[in-house]
């Protein structure tokens, strides 16, 4: 038999070999293609993250399984990963009548023998409070402003767990100039940076420093955020000799309307004190957790894509204005359908490269991905602690991701 050419003949032998033995080769194939790939655009790290469920909050007073924490504060201090306040819908969703709760208990992980998260002490913060902005400082985990059963809150926490006699110590640190929650918040050395947020009747555009070694000084008013934002990304990155800081995605509320929700980023330059818009995610997101991961990379794990909260606002606009009490039922029906049937929030992992401004799509979470809380690095494991995976329901779970970087 003539086979031809030697790229005919070995295009021939592969065709006659046993499926199981193809799709090795093509296994392999696509293996080395995505190394090759990786390894040589620009110097572009390989970074592969392994999830599971690490550990569960305890379940609520008076129920028999945990409901879980949309909004906690969040954060690893001492080794040891804090979570506390935060709110549910323990006792029945919203649109069948159940209310928020709002709590103030304070749960302490450490670890096991085997480095597994164990629960060793429980606390709890001096009210309850919800969707504060939340990030670790080298001082203590911050919680600022947030929700409670009162309405906003403007003030300031410092929290410490001390290991040696298993305590916790808060702080209360210059208020904010006006109550908001849903901001976003990072530091770099001794300053605190706030973006955005709710407020009582808008959506802010502030962008506020506080200097942990002058507090008398309180917060600084920085450069305004180039958008009215809340449930953004707010993480900062070292690139060369500077730390830039950058504000991803997130939403505007429209009084009476639709939302907006962004696809945008925007990295404030803090040597020259401006903002500068780069590179659009895919596809727009709010609510959702990011990290920095690497010497050039960040990574957004999950968030909103807005499908399913733009409809239900939409509907709620409707109702507001509906006088015909058959349709305003009729509507409010189909928005309490719609919120039942919520098929939970993205799980897609984004990654972003700082040197060269561009996202791409790279993996995803095996697990419903939770939005309204944050992520955390421990070592070299990101947390994700609670959350909200579908409208109105919490979950439970603490998630883990190994990183490994090549």
């Amino acid at each position: 038999m003539n086979w031809g050419s030697p790229a005919t003949a070995h295009a021939s032998r592969f065709l006659l070999m046993p499926d199981a033995m193809k799709e090795r080769i093509i296994s392999l194939i696509a293996i080395i293609m995505l190394s090759y790939t990786t390894s040589c655009d620009q110097g572009e790290q390989e970074i592969s993250i392994v999830w599971k469920i690490a550990a569960a909050l305890p379940a609520d007073s008076g129920k028999a399984e945990a409901t879980g924490l949309a909004g906690p504060l969040a954060g690893i201090y001492n080794d040891h990963l804090v979570i506390g306040g935060g709110a549910n819908f323990p006792f029945g969703l919203p649109w069948e009548g159940g209310k928020k709760e709002y709590h103030k208990s304070i749960y302490i992980y450490g670890r096991g023998q085997h480095g597994e998260l164990i629960l060793i002490h429980t606390d709890s913060l001096p009210y309850p409070v919800a969707y504060g902005a939340n990030f670790a400082s080298p001082g203590g985990i911050i919680y600022a402003g947030g929700e409670t059963p009162d309405g906003l809150a403007n003030l300031v926490w410092k929290v410490q767990y001390i290991p040696d006699n298993k305590s916790i110590r808060i702080d209360q640190l210059p208020a904010l100039p006006v109550p908001v929650a849903n901001a976003t918040a990072t530091s770099i050395g001794s300053y605190l940076y706030l973006a955005g947020g709710e407020t009582i009747d808008s959506v802010s555009n502030k962008f506020l420093r506080l200097d942990l070694e002058n507090l008398s000084k309180g917060w600084e008013q920085m450069p305004e955020l180039p958008i009215r934002v809340s449930h953004a990304v707010l993480i900062n990155h070292i690139e060369k000799d500077k730390t830039n800081i950058y504000l991803i995605g997130g939403r505007k509320r429209i009084v009476g309307g639709v939302s907006e929700i962004y696809s945008t980023m925007f990295a404030f330059d803090t040597e020259k004190n401006t903002w500068i818009k780069k590179a659009s995610m895919p596809y727009a997101m709010a609510a959702g957790t990011g990290l920095a991961i690497g010497s050039q990379d960040i990574f957004l794990f999950g968030g909103d894509t807005g499908d399913t909260f733009t409809k239900v606002e939409g509907l709620i606009a409707e109702i507001a204005k509906e006088e015909n009490t058959v349709h305003k039922q009729e509507l409010i029906d189909k928005k309490n359908l719609l919120q039942a049937g919520h098929p939970g929030f993205s799980s897609e992992i984004l990654r972003y490269s700082t040197a060269n401004n561009e996202w791409v799509r790279t993996d995803s979470i095996p697990f419903n991905t939770p939005v309204t809380t944050t992520a955390l690095k421990w070592n070299d494991e990101i947390i994700i602690p609670s959350g909200e995976i579908k409208a109105g329901i919490r979950s439970p779970n603490i998630l883990s991701g190994k990183t490994f970087i090549k």
